[in-house]
C-alpha cells in the first residue's frame, strides 16, 4: 500500500458566496469522494480562497 501527502493548492472562487456556503459545498464533496479510510483531507476557507491539506492512501 503507497500514500501520497497532498500539497496545499488554491483555487479562487468565481462567485460571491460566503466562505462557509463554500466550505459546506468543499466537505459535500469530499465526504462524497471515494478516498479510503486512510486518507484525510482538509479544507480551509479564507476570503473565497480555498485550500486542501492532508494525506491520501492508496493500494498500488
Amino acid at each position: 500500500m503507497g500514500s501520497a501527502q497532498i500539497e496545499t493548492i488554491t483555487m479562487w472562487s468565481q462567485n460571491h458566496a460566503s466562505d462557509k456556503a463554500i466550505l459546506r459545498k468543499v466537505d459535500l464533496h469530499l465526504a462524497r469522494a471515494s478516498l479510503g479510510s486512510h486518507s484525510r483531507v482538509n479544507a480551509a476557507i479564507h476570503n473565497g480562497q480555498v485550500i486542501l491539506s492532508g494525506n491520501l492512501q492508496y493500494e498500488n
